[in-house]
């Protein structure tokens, strides 16, 4: 690891997060509680590094695939100096949708970053309470 860092493949401060979760593997292996298996399937990527072009191919097939909504593709107007205003197709995100997805699919994310908690809801709900934009919704 120490070459790693001196010939610049990786940082100082990547090594010491490398080497703090190195002896949390060590604590658990002398609990006998280490599982071994994540560590041989990634070490067996790119034909265990004979064939380093397809390290990233491999470790990609290794994810899940994720559970969010396609990105939609809007023509938006931009402004360039010189070439004035043009449009140009823009991937997006549509928020209710992105939401929608991390509640049903990722509850637990979704309590940590959105929701927050009761109290952070109720201050928020209360705070748009009679706002213009729910004056003709009927909830």
């Amino acid at each position: 690891m120490v070459i790693s860092v001196l010939w610049g493949d990786i940082s100082a401060v990547h090594c010491r997060r490398i080497m703090a979760l190195l002896l949390i593997d060590l604590q658990s292996m002398k609990n006998d509680t280490l599982d071994i298996k994540p560590i041989v399937k990634m070490a067996g990527l790119g034909s265990e590094g004979k064939h380093a072009c397809h390290v990233w191919r491999d470790f990609k097939n290794m994810l899940p695939t994720p559970k969010l909504p396609k990105l939609h593709w809007e023509f938006l107007p931009l402004k360039h100096l010189k070439f004035s205003e043009f449009f140009q197709a823009m991937p997006i995100l549509l928020p209710h949708e992105l939401f929608a997805a991390i509640y049903h699919h990722y509850p637990v994310m979704f309590d940590k970053l959105v929701y927050g908690s009761a109290e952070i809801c109720s201050s928020f709900w209360h705070a748009v309470a009679g706002g213009e934009q729910f004056r003709s919704l009927p909830i």
